[in-house]
């Protein structure tokens, strides 16, 4: 079979029973019917459905499945195809926070771990060459940590995509940051357009309006495209580019927005901890609230209208929005607020601005006269009154 257990979250430190995970993936070049398929760990399991297209990876959440993957004690994690019969199986002693444990073609391994032997292995490298014995230094190999790659130069403007010439499987996409990593999900960051995911959450330094460059392998998850990175070293800032969420009407919001920054305004007709529906006109819109936008449920008020900007996304075809901070919401007071958001201030005239304009113009207008009132008088002073003799 060409369907296999990827990765597994058993641990995160944001919530639980939110950011837990299975992860499978179909390896193949095909696509692949995974009805009745399941996931178990040692006490309960869960039956999947749909297709897998080729070289998607599935992320299965704990929201969904209800699994709740031991922390310590020891877990198996098992995959079955359709007749039960045992495909692949994970069992790990302990689970530390935020550690995964992700497939490769050498195995399974601990992405934390790696880099720590990696790290190692240069560190005795490096000292190995100070000290000038050479001795055994053909046993020591220097770990490969700057691949090289034929990047594709782009200019500083719209999202772009294009085939890297070192790899036919890898694409070189260009666009602006609109959501910095780790806000939107401890493995991933939107630039224009697009998801780009790290499954460590190894990301360079990057900001809101840098203009970057990523060098990855594209694939979809649960119906949104993304591209997969390896390390940090694959996205690199390129420029400065200004960032403007665009304006939208609630129905006027499709799939070609997915991975773009849009701003909708509307009435909050349903809220939960994490989830707030806003709706304007008959159409409705799902705010999904993340751990690391920091964004507490409480600021919404039923029946308020709001101006909410932040990233569209999908899952399982659910168009869902998700603003990066408290800055992205805006309540709206008489209908009538300034839009605001953390990347573009903007201001315009109105009755306020009128109003104060007119009293300047007033004021001026009392001051001249005073100032020609006074010139007269100092010309010609009221005459002294006399007694009469």
């Amino acid at each position: 079979t060409s369907i296999r257990l990827y990765s597994i979250l058993a641990n995160p430190s944001g919530e639980e029973s939110q950011d837990e995970f299975i992860a499978i993936e179909n390896y193949s070049n095909e696509s692949i019917v995974i009805t009745n398929w399941s996931v178990a760990d040692l006490s309960k399991s869960y039956e999947l459905e749909g297709e897998l297209a080729a070289g998607e990876i599935l992320y299965l959440y704990r929201s969904e499945t209800k699994i709740a993957l031991n922390n310590s004690g020891g877990e198996t994690v098992s995959l079955y195809a359709p007749t039960n019969s045992l495909v692949d199986q994970l069992t790990y002693d302990k689970a530390n926070e935020d550690e995964f444990y992700v497939r490769t073609d050498a195995g399974w391994i601990i992405p934390s771990e790696a880099a720590e032997e990696e790290s190692s292995a240069l560190t005795e490298y490096e000292e190995q060459d100070e000290i000038g014995d050479t001795e055994n230094e053909e046993d020591i190999e220097t770990p490969d940590i700057n691949p090289t790659i034929s990047f594709i130069s782009a200019s500083v403007s719209e999202p772009k995509e294009t085939t890297s010439s070192a790899s036919d499987d890898l694409v070189v996409y260009t666009g602006s940051v609109i959501a910095e990593p780790g806000v939107l999900g401890s493995q991933i960051s939107y630039v224009d357009g697009m998801q780009i995911f790290q499954y460590q959450g190894d990301f360079p330094d990057v900001s809101v309006g840098d203009f970057v460059e990523v060098v990855g392998e594209k694939s979809t998850s649960r119906g949104e495209e993304r591209i997969k990175i390896d390390e940090a070293l694959n996205m690199t800032t390129i420029g400065k580019a200004f960032v403007e969420a665009e304006s939208l009407h609630i129905d006027e919001i499709t799939e070609r927005h997915i991975g773009e920054l849009i701003k909708v305004e509307g009435m909050i007709s349903e809220k939960s901890s994490q989830n707030i529906w806003i709706e304007q006109d008959d159409s409705t819109l799902k705010i999904v609230l993340k751990d690391g936008a920091s964004i507490s449920g409480s600021i919404f008020d039923l029946g308020e209208s709001y101006r909410v900007t932040g990233v569209l996304s999908t899952y399982d075809g659910e168009l869902r929005l998700l603003p990066r901070s408290s800055k992205d919401i805006k309540k709206i007071q008489d209908n009538s607020a300034i839009a605001t958001t953390a990347d573009e201030y903007v201001s315009s005239p109105n009755t306020s601005t009128t109003q104060i304009i007119g009293w300047v113009l007033i004021a001026g207008s009392i001051g001249s006269l005073m100032f020609f009132a006074w010139k007269h008088y100092a010309k010609n002073p009221t005459p002294k009154q006399t007694k009469n003799a």
